[in-house]
């Protein structure tokens, strides 16, 4: 249920860009190749390693969305011993966001809402300024939010 769950947010996102203008009718080529895999992935595990009581952390969490809109960042994610049970958090495009705490009580996952987040670091900030004023250009919905290193609490 949870994979058809996210299946549709997928695909109803993608739709509402191109029908609001801001993404062209390629984006929806994108849909397959980003959860044809987890998909696949879910009903193998189902059969096995991830029947409860089994933890399915990594399965869930650890899914890596792949498709030719996804800019990669040429960095290699951490490796885990059991990709179904254990979850490692990767900050990188197509992982899912990590959820350190920030200095003011809020999760890196708060600033998440209707809109693509762009995180960085204040050595980023001009590159993803750049981004954020094509983004104003283009009608995509984005949000830059520049994160001090001394706010990122251990997990």
């Amino acid at each position: 249920m949870n994979c058809g769950i996210a299946d549709v947010h997928n695909l109803a996102w993608k739709l509402a860009g191109v029908l609001a203008g801001w993404a062209g009718p390629v984006l929806l080529e994108s849909y397959e190749p980003e959860r044809r895999g987890h998909a696949v992935a879910c009903a193998d595990a189902s059969l096995g390693p991830a029947r409860p009581p089994n933890p399915v952390d990594g399965l869930a969490l650890g899914h890596v969305l792949e498709s030719a809109v996804i800019t990669a960042d040429h960095t290699s994610a951490p490796g885990t011993r059991d990709p179904i049970s254990q979850y490692v958090p990767v900050g990188t495009p197509g992982h899912r966001a990590p959820h350190p705490w920030l200095g003011n009580g809020r999760s890196t996952l708060d600033l998440f809402g209707s809109t693509f987040v762009a995180l960085t670091d204040p050595a980023g900030k001009r590159a993803l300024g750049t981004a954020a004023d094509l983004a104003r250009v283009t009608g995509i919905p984005l949000d830059v939010h520049v994160i001090e290193a001394a706010a990122w609490h251990d997990l």
